[in-house]
């Protein structure tokens, strides 16, 4: 898997540290195995591939939220970019993982620690423009672990990867209002394993996450679900068990959803027995974290090149064509792109 994580911070178990990264996939871990995946994908490119790529248009319409591997935190800080590479900007002074957009490009959910030591917080809510934090909030339920960063199609909502503890029964998606952590709601029900949000539908009605089944064998442990979020509890899966490391982007259009396995990208048709189809990279190496433009004509992912322990953010067409290296960082990875509307 590479390198789609649990980014909650949760008391250990065995109380060994104060805080720990909360999950199923563990960062450095992650981190590790997309550099051996992008060793294994082969050797470098053709000249003639690089000039292609440059033929084609970047997209230089919003900005990309991305995460950065810093070692002097010894974690991820979150920044955003033009999608030409240029005008970086840092969000927070400290540490914070996974930035995602308001659908109106005004703010930025992430997650990060703002109440230490106690580090309960679900969600905070930043200003693109300051990089600074606008509200933050604490989990409602002091029974529930809560990572918030997943925006509903109106902006009003956020949807939660949840851990109970000790109650692994309470594991699941949840919600809860943007505006001031409250009126929490459950979407999903997975006791004692792992449901992470991807992306809801255009229309609101609908979400795609990523379901890791403790009952099942590792490798073929997780898949990727479509539910209503509503109080039903019909989820229904879209990917077979083992194919999908991510937990889905929903195209704008509403049709289909952009996911990663085993440093691959794909989407998958949202119509029930929709096909699934790959989509081909004319460089070696390893995909990961896709998430689509908001026009849906490109995609945003993280790529480890062929022989690379290193990641940066790059863009293509929606077809795979037209690679454009957007960030150049030595010796740092980064993860987690979001592409928002705001220009």
């Amino acid at each position: 898997m590479c390198p789609q994580m649990t980014f909650l911070r949760a008391p250990s178990p065995k109380g060994s540290r104060a805080v720990r990264w909360r999950g199923s996939h563990i960062l450095v871990m992650c981190v590790s195995a997309c550099a051996a995946m992008a060793l294994v994908f082969g050797a470098g490119t053709t000249s003639s591939m690089a000039s292609a790529e440059r033929s084609g248009s970047t997209g230089t319409h919003g900005r990309i939220a991305f995460g950065r591997e810093m070692p002097a935190l010894d974690d991820f800080a979150s920044f955003t970019i033009k999608p030409d590479g240029t005008s970086e900007k840092r969000l927070l002074a400290g540490a914070s993982v996974f930035p995602r957009w308001s659908p109106d490009g005004t703010e930025i959910a992430l997650l990060t620690c703002a109440n230490p030591p106690d580090c309960t917080t679900a969600a905070a809510i930043v200003d693109p423009a300051s990089g600074d934090v606008l509200r933050w909030f604490p989990s409602p339920d002091p029974e529930l672990f809560l990572g918030c960063a997943v925006w509903s199609a109106s902006g009003s909502r956020l949807a939660c990867e949840g851990f109970g503890e000790p109650q692994a029964r309470r594991n699941g998606i949840y919600s809860l209002r943007s505006s001031d952590g409250q009126g929490l709601r459950r979407i999903t029900f997975n006791p004692g394993g792992d449901d992470l949000p991807g992306d809801y539908g255009p229309d609101g009605k609908r979400i795609v996450f990523l379901r890791i089944d403790p009952d099942r064998s590792k490798g073929k442990d997780s898949a990727l679900f479509i539910k209503p979020v509503d109080r039903s509890r019909h989820a229904r899966r879209i990917t077979p068990w083992g194919l999908s490391d991510e937990s889905g982007s929903w195209s704008p259009n509403g049709r289909k959803i952009l996911f990663a396995g085993n440093g691959r990208l794909y989407t998958v048709r949202v119509s029930a027995g929709g096909a699934i189809k790959r989509i081909p990279l004319p460089r070696k190496g390893g995909a990961f974290d896709p998430a689509w433009s908001p026009n849906g004509h490109r995609i945003v992912f993280g790529f480890f090149p062929a022989g690379s322990s290193r990641s940066d953010i790059w863009t293509a067409r929606s077809n795979g064509t037209h690679m454009n290296q957007v960030t150049h960082t030595t010796r740092r990875s980064e993860h987690f792109p979001d592409w928002g509307a705001t220009q």
